[in-house]
């Protein structure tokens, strides 16, 4: 088997979850949007965010099963090309609301399929510390994807609305490295070596579904900042869209901060990330519920960032250290479906009972608190498996 540069498989890897955040381009353009398109329905242009939030979420299920049929290297350019063509699209074609709808959904698709790939990868490469310290890594790399395209579409929003879509034509570059230095796992030869055979088809066990369950009602809570964040600081003109953009570029650099340190704070606090993750949350999101002036969303911002990048690493880590090494696709699927199909739910839970706008914060943070309880308690109550275990990786 031909030697693998470690360097370059970890900057392939790091290319591949530079495309995991791109839906977030049009974050700080949705009160421009809803200038520029006044007869549609707020919820409608919430929906640009959040629809391709949800089919992010539909790709992850179907995409263990994908990887019977073809290898990862097909299924990254899949990916790819529909990430591609999604964001840029409403460039060209924006006249109505429901063709912008449409080309985020195929956005969605490939960052559905992008997302948990970067994650598997690091399962297919690496191990123990390692490990730990790549899914801190790649969390962080999401962050900083977050940030990128945040940024650059805040700033080309200032100039016209539909800019804020060519962020995505950067997203080419670490399409091309990626697809260059990732090779395809052996991931036939590493399930016979831990399990004995390499046709095993693990099922997922029945303890790690509350995971998925709890994670989708964080991002639930987490989503309310970016579906109502940009409308509530510029509906009540404290700030600009290029300042939304930097806010919420903020909230992505201290998920990167805390995502690049997760390695070592998980030797020392293991799973006890959870609690101090959710307590971040709820304090967030009381501070946006209440805030008074732009500085104090900044600042939420930034602490309610902080909590994502515990979380996150922390819930995949768990997740993977419960499921066998094949079943490994099919768990992280489905934590990205949580993440993204708790995003798309919340304006349509939230709008369904009229919670819009600040009263949004204070349901989020009522959430928030309650996930940090339930999923404390069921944290200590799961354990890993053995060789995690003996490999001191619970800290309960």
């Amino acid at each position: 088997m031909k030697k693998i540069n470690r360097t370059a498989l970890k900057a392939g890897i790091i290319c591949v979850a530079m495309q995991d955040s791109g839906n977030a381009a049009t974050t700080p353009a949705l009160q421009a949007i809803q200038e520029a398109m006044p007869a549609v329905a707020p919820v409608l242009i919430q929906n640009i965010a959040t629809v391709a939030a949800l089919f992010l979420a539909l790709a992850p299920p179907i995409y263990a099963r994908l990887l019977e049929v073809i290898g990862k290297k097909k299924i990254f350019y899949i990916g790819a090309v529909l990430f591609f063509v999604g964001g840029i699209g409403p460039y060209f074609f924006h006249e109505s609301i429901w063709v912008i709808l449409v080309f985020r959904a195929l956005l969605g698709l490939g960052g559905g399929i992008l997302t948990p790939l970067a994650t598997d990868l690091v399962v297919d490469f690496f191990e123990g510390d390692e490990r730990n310290t790549m899914q801190g890594l790649v969390s962080a790399i999401i962050s900083l994807s977050g940030i990128m395209f945040t940024a650059l579409g805040g700033w080309l929003t200032g100039y016209h609305w539909t800019y804020c879509f060519l962020a995505y034509a950067v997203g080419i570059i670490f399409i091309v490295i990626a697809a260059i230095l990732v090779p395809e796992p052996d991931r036939k030869a590493k399930i016979a070596a831990e399990e004995g055979s390499e046709t095993v088809r693990a099922k997922l066990p029945g303890r790690v579904w509350p995971f998925f369950i709890l994670l989708l009602l964080y991002f639930m809570a987490w989503a309310s900042i970016t579906t109502n964040g940009a409308m509530v600081v510029g509906g009540e003109r404290m700030a600009d869209a290029a300042s939304i953009g930097l806010m919420f570029s903020g909230m992505m650099v201290a998920d990167l901060v805390v995502s690049v340190l997760f390695g070592a704070m998980f030797k020392k606090l293991r799973f006890n990330l959870f609690p101090i993750a959710n307590i971040l949350g709820v304090v967030a999101l009381l501070m946006c519920w209440k805030a008074p002036s732009f500085p104090v969303y900044v600042a939420s911002a930034l602490i309610l960032g902080a909590s994502l990048g515990m979380n996150m690493p922390t819930i995949v880590t768990k997740v993977t250290q419960c499921v066998p090494y094949s079943a490994a696709p099919k768990a992280i699927g489905w934590v990205f479906f949580a993440v993204g199909f708790g995003q798309f739910l919340q304006p349509i839970v939230y709008g369904a009972f009229g919670v819009i706008g600040r009263p949004a914060f204070l349901v989020a943070a009522c959430i928030c608190a309650a996930v940090a309880v339930v999923l404390t308690l069921y944290d200590r109550a799961t354990p890993v498996l053995e060789q995690y275990r003996e490999a001191g990786a619970v800290g309960h």
